[in-house]
């Protein structure tokens, strides 16, 4: 398995060590230590530290992203409500939806047929 690890000095003063599956694009390990664990690490010490394991069931698989648009039939247009609408009309069985809309095409209105236009993706891991 391919997989990317990442190591940076975070604002609290921690040291964080990132693991990355890079087919499932997902992170699946996250380690915290203060900098003198971090220290006698490197000098091949064995360090106790805080540490998380996540994704599990996505580790060796491959995402599949599509991107999807619809048009929006409600009436509040504020990104809370057009998220809502989505996950309550749009959710297809197996695929996770993206439902950030955080780039500026996300929410479009379309001027010559008067309706919004709403693009998001949706995920799998297969």
């Amino acid at each position: 398995m391919k997989m990317e690890i990442w190591c940076g000095r975070c604002s609290d003063g921690t040291f964080r060590i990132t693991i990355n599956d890079s087919e499932a694009n997902v992170r699946f390990v996250e380690v915290k230590m203060t900098p003198e664990s971090f220290a006698n690490m490197l000098a091949n010490q064995p360090q106790e530290c805080e540490g998380q394991v996540v994704n599990l069931p996505r580790i060796g698989k491959k995402k599949l992203r599509e991107d999807r648009k619809c048009i929006y039939t409600g009436a509040d247009t504020s990104k809370a409500a057009i998220r809502k609408w989505l996950l309550e009309t749009k959710k297809e069985e197996g695929w996770e939806m993206n439902d950030q809309l955080s780039t500026q095409s996300s929410i479009g209105y379309d001027h010559k047929n008067s309706n919004y236009i709403i693009r998001y993706s949706v995920e799998k891991w297969v």
